[in-house]
């Protein structure tokens, strides 16, 4: 069996937008994360507040 190094793959069904699947590059490819939790942090910078 082959290994596939891909973004996303769909298997005997159309290729579509899934909310929860992130979408975005592989490897040192340019292309970084989008969409789900994984995407947010892509944009995100998290900063810790003490009060």
């Amino acid at each position: 069996m082959l290994a596939i190094e891909t973004g996303k793959i769909f298997i005997n069904q159309p290729s579509s937008a899934h909310l929860e699947l992130p979408f975005g590059g592989i490897k040192n490819s340019g292309f970084g994360r989008e969409m789900s939790k994984i995407g947010l942090f892509e944009f995100a910078n998290e900063k810790i507040v003490v009060d």
